[in-house]
């Protein structure tokens, strides 16, 4: 795959641009919705053209409100429902809804672990997530404990046999995330 690096002024000071449609992508979000927000256009477009699509996205969304009428409980509903037709829409492969709490995302060695685990199950040519080091417009902690855990993750842990040898007895094998 061929990637060009453009440099900008502004919010986004480095742009990829592909010139390929990779096989696989991962799109790795801290809430329902966030997927769609940050790489729906691009996703849509490479599953359309034959690219396998996996979703993770590591929270329920259960604070995610500001009705004081709703529940967790029904909000956790509405939003995996909504997510799961979002993910139809965008023709998104495989969907991985993580049970995480809303808002209290840490960066710990179960999530670090989940994360390996999606890599290697998935083998991902290209992640999209969150950016953990922007700290202009919205910037949500999960947002920016997602990303660091993806980075972690992605360098060397899913790529390294020793890191979470657990899982190559469960068949899966090391990835580079190219």
């Amino acid at each position: 795959m061929h990637c060009e690096k453009v440099e900008q002024e502004g919010p986004v000071a480095q742009l990829e641009q592909f010139d390929e449609i990779p096989e696989r992508a991962m799109v790795v979000c801290a809430h329902p919705d966030d997927a769609e927000i940050g790489a729906g256009g691009t996703t849509s477009l490479w599953a359309r053209n034959g690219c396998e699509i996996s979703y993770v996205v590591c929270t329920t969304g259960s604070s995610g409100s500001n009705d004081e009428s709703m529940t967790s409980d029904r909000i956790v509903d509405i939003r995996r429902q909504e997510q799961e037709a979002a993910a139809d829409v965008i023709g998104v492969t495989n969907l991985v809804m993580l049970p995480y709490p809303d808002g209290m995302l840490e960066t710990n060695r179960e999530f670090l672990g989940d994360m390996v685990k999606a890599i290697r199950t998935y083998r991902p040519d290209v992640i999209f997530t969150h950016d953990p080091f922007r700290f202009d417009g919205f910037n949500h902690r999960d947002h920016r404990n997602t990303g660091i855990t993806v980075q972690d993750a992605v360098y060397p842990y899913a790529r390294d046999h020793l890191h979470c040898p657990e899982q190559l007895e469960e068949g899966l094998a090391p990835h580079l995330v190219s």
